[in-house]
């Protein structure tokens, strides 16, 4: 992994070299997280080990290892005290940062996840992956209190900002937007011509951002 800061223009912060290389996850880091407070960056490996690295002394302070897979997904929640990591291993893992232990565990029957979404209660999580099914759960009970049968294996999830609707997009091709609350599909469109890897909303929730295998990046207007 690399860190860096630069205020010119992006030819000349190319050319700058990194403030901060280490070599984070054997096999490689699959996601990062930037803590709120700018303290630390929370990493998950090729190898399902999670790593929490001190930015001001560049060091690690925490290995957490439960995951049996690849780590897919991370969420850092209000206050950056707690996390959730989400696997190939078919978990969601909820982190005590502070006290470096598991406090739940939730799994899938069959496949890995490959997304997830933490509605803004903190206490509703969405999760898609290879069993073609967005499942809804409450984080304080250890089984789905919803599942929706997808017709595709869903690569990424964003929430809008104010958690009303959900964004999705993987092997289909096409982005679809979903109602959270009525759990139904209100809307999708196509643009991509190869898998679509990532979705964000932009802060405004007016618009979504699609990137995929296409080397395409498309925005999209959305109206409610």
């Amino acid at each position: 992994m690399a860190y860096a800061c630069a205020g010119g223009p992006p030819d000349a912060a190319a050319a700058e070299p990194p403030l901060w290389t280490l070599d984070a996850h054997k096999g490689g880091a699959t996601v990062v997280r930037i803590a709120s407070n700018l303290r630390f960056v929370l990493s998950g490996g090729h190898e399902g080990e999670l790593r929490l690295w001190e930015l001001k002394t560049k060091k690690m302070a925490s290995s957490l290892k439960e995951h049996k897979a690849r780590v897919s997904d991370l969420v850092l929640l209000r206050g950056d005290k707690y996390a959730i990591s989400a696997s190939r291993d078919r978990c969601v893992l909820t982190w005590d940062l502070c006290y470096e232990q598991r406090l739940s565990i939730h799994a899938m029957k069959h496949g890995g996840i490959n997304a997830m979404a933490v509605a803004p209660d903190e206490t509703t999580l969405i999760t898609a992956g290879q069993e073609h099914v967005l499942t809804y759960w409450d984080l304080r009970e250890p089984d789905p209190v919803r599942s929706i049968p997808l017709d595709e294996e869903v690569n990424t999830l964003a929430l809008s900002p104010d958690g009303r609707f959900l964004a999705t997009a993987g092997t289909g091709l096409s982005v679809k937007i979903w109602d959270v609350g009525a759990a139904a599909e209100v809307s999708q469109a196509a643009g991509h011509t190869r898998p679509v890897q990532k979705l964000s909303f932009s802060p405004d929730g007016k618009q979504v951002v699609s990137a995929g295998l296409d080397h395409s990046a498309i925005v999209w207007n959305f109206y409610t």
